[in-house]
This record gives C-alpha cells, structure tokens and sequence, in this order.
C-alpha cells in the first residue's frame, strides 16, 4: 500500500483531529511495584485507566497427597506435595517512589481490567510444583502459556465473585460498563458447527455470576469469526475468514456492520480507541506494526530492527518494543519506544530526558500498557546474573 508525501500528512493531520492532542509529557516521574514479602513471583499485568496495575503472585496453596495406587505425579513425594496457585494483586494510583500492592482473591490470574475494577483472566488451579513466572520477551499476548501458569479457564472477577466463562473465549473485557460489570468480548464454538468453525460473541456477566452468550451474525461469504477488542463508544474489532483453513482478515465493527480493514494480510488487532484507530501486529517472529485509521495505513518502523507494539491509548500513542533480528530473541535485543504522530523515540531516552533515570546495572523491558494521560506500566531489569525484574510505572504530566 503506497501512499504520497502529502497523503501521509493529510492522513497524520486527521488522525491528530481524532485523537485529540498527543503532546509530548512535560515530565515522568518513576514508582516501583512493590512486592509481598516473601512472595514466590509476581506478575503485572493490565493498567486501568486510573493507574491503577493489577497482576498476580503465586502462593503455596496447602499440600496434595497421593491416592493409594496413584503412580503419577504425587509418587516423587510420598508424604504430601506442595502445592501452589495464583493471587490477585493491585497497586494503587499513587505516585509515590513506591506502592506497596493490596492482595485479592487466590486462583485467578487477570490479564485485563475495566475502568469499573472487574477483572478477566483465567482461574488456576492448584500445581504440585512452583509456577515458572517469566516475563514474555515480547508479551503481546498473556495467556497461561506465556505467563507460566499452566492450565486455565477463561474467567472474569467481579466484585470478588469469580465466574468461569469456558467454553466461551475471551479476547477482551469491555472498557466501561458499570452496569454489568463483566461483559466480555471474545468467540463463541457452536456444538454444532463446522470443525473449527467460530461465532464472533459478547458474553455478559452480571455480578450475581448469571451469564448470557449474545452472538454475531455474519455475512457472506464469512463462516467463521472471533472478537478482540472493544471500544467505549460500541465499536468492536476482530477477525473474520470464509473458512477454517482461509487467513483471518483484519475486521471492524460499527453499529453491527462489518468492514473490512485495508491492511497487509497477517495483522491481528491489538488495541482500538474511541476515535476508531486500530493497532495492529502480525504476529511474532514477523515484527511488524501499524495504526489504521478511517482507511489509512500508517505502519510503524525502525530501520533494521523488528516492531512489537503492545498497547495504544485514547491519543492514539503507541507503545511496544523494537527488536533486533535474533534466532533466540532475549530480552536484551529489545528496546522500548514510544510511537507517537508517525514519529517512534526511543523510550529510555524520552524518559531519562524528562526527569527519570533507571537505577544503575538495569534496562528497561517492553511497556505493557499506557493510559490516556500518557503513564506507562513497564518492568526493569538486571543486565547481569542473578537476572531479576522490577515492576514500575513511569507516571506522565502534562
């Protein structure tokens, strides 16, 4: 998709305009994520709109034993093994040097949030050995896989009743809907359906945990389907295909009506703002991004280097991380940027020249989530042995 000099102006002028302004913070300052004493790992995962972090730690959770003649598992400890399981955790909007995090409910994992405090994520269950808590090297998307926490269902928490929403298949919380609290948007397997063929759907959580599964239509010559992310003005992004083995295509959704967004094939919707910008990502190891926008293009570079973006707010500033081209990617080949009106800054650099300094012998990792003021959820690291990370935000003004 090639565009001209002044359509790519007149394209970054519109977006501009429908974003609202996206200046340049005067200033950031950092707050370190504390952790509870003695914990086991701790995960960040979402950032409400408030600042508002939330994420999990992982807890020893009692002892399992084995039945008479269980060979499996539990043989390897014939007096009890330990068990454990995840922890919700929460760190305030302060913008202190530190924030200590409240402790929630035990066997649930979030990995979203909504401006109402409800939470989606996956309940866990109990694991006779310690979860493997690794920060993704390009967390795109946190799933129990990527997040180490073995087997779990979708679900969502609401007001701290948990509620599993399985067979259905979250892809997104709604971002404010104070009345029912836990509508999810995500795909829905019909029982009697084509072989992998699925339904774009909205499942609805109300808080005294009765659900109810509303799905989309679609039309010709679309057979299968599936929600990823929702606006707060109604609007819905996703992908569609004309059959099991066809390519998803990038899709919006407004008022019901489907169209299809003009972006190379292979990108998958990562975030969508009021003003109906969507990020895009094809997935790793391809290390491509860009921002659609009311039929335009605009993807985000750096020359060289492979892109990551993870999160996008209401300005339409972009976050992520760029990468350089590695068989086994570390986190070292990675560094975090800022994107925003076309323009993509390195975010160590845009950071340290507004106020903040990472301690010594430390990087910074890939931003998780930015919020419509401009602060950042992050995590920073050690550069040499013993490797350790340390959750942060880096809190913008204006």
């Amino acid at each position: 998709m090639h565009r001209t000099a002044s359509e790519r102006l007149g394209w970054l002028f519109g977006l501009v305009m429908a974003a609202g302004s996206a200046q340049a913070q005067s200033s950031y300052t950092m707050t370190t994520l504390n952790v509870p004493s003695g914990q086991l790992g701790v995960m960040a995962t979402a950032m409400q709109a408030s600042g508002m972090v939330v994420g999990f730690q992982q807890v020893r959770q009692g002892t399992v034993y084995a039945a008479p003649g269980d060979f499996g598992t539990l043989v390897d400890c014939p007096f009890g093994c330990a068990a454990y399981t995840t922890q919700v955790l929460s760190w305030g909007p302060e913008t202190a040097a530190s924030v200590s995090p409240q402790l929630g409910s035990t066997y649930f994992a979030p990995t979203q949030v909504n401006a109402r405090g409800s939470l989606l994520g996956f309940t866990v269950s109990r694991e006779v050995r310690k979860l493997d808590l690794k920060v993704p090297v390009t967390p795109q998307a946190l799933l129990p896989s990527s997040l180490g926490v073995g087997r779990g269902l979708p679900s969502v928490l609401i007001d701290g009743k948990r509620t599993t929403i399985a067979p259905f298949q979250a892809g997104a919380i709604l971002p404010d809907n104070t009345l029912l609290g836990g509508s999810t948007l995500g795909y829905y397997d019909p029982p009697d359906g084509l072989p992998e063929t699925l339904l774009p759907a909205l499942r609805t959580v109300v808080p005294d945990g009765v659900s109810i599964t509303t799905r989309q239509a679609l039309p010709a010559p679309y057979i299968t389907g599936r929600f990823l992310r929702a606006n707060a003005v109604g609007d819905t992004v996703g992908q569609v295909a004309t059959g099991a083995q066809a390519p998803w295509l990038p899709a919006l959704w407004q008022a019901g009506q489907l169209q299809i967004l003009d972006v190379p094939a292979g990108f998958e919707p990562v975030a969508l703002n009021d003003a109906r910008q969507v990020l895009l990502q094809a997935p790793a190891p391809n290390g491509q991004a860009g921002v659609w926008f009311n039929g335009g293009w605009q993807p985000i570079q750096s020359a060289g280097r492979k892109v990551y973006a993870t999160a996008m707010n209401q300005r339409g500033t972009v976050v992520g991380c760029t990468q350089a081209p590695a068989t086994m990617p570390r986190r070292a080949d990675n560094s975090a940027f800022l994107w925003r009106q076309g323009v993509l800054q390195d975010l160590t650099q845009e950071l340290a020249s507004k106020g903040v300094k990472l301690p010594s012998g430390t990087r910074l990792g890939c931003p998780l989530a930015i919020n419509d003021q401009g602060t950042i959820l992050a995590y920073t690291y050690r550069t040499l042995w013993p490797d350790s990370v340390t959750w942060v935000r880096f809190n913008a003004r204006p």
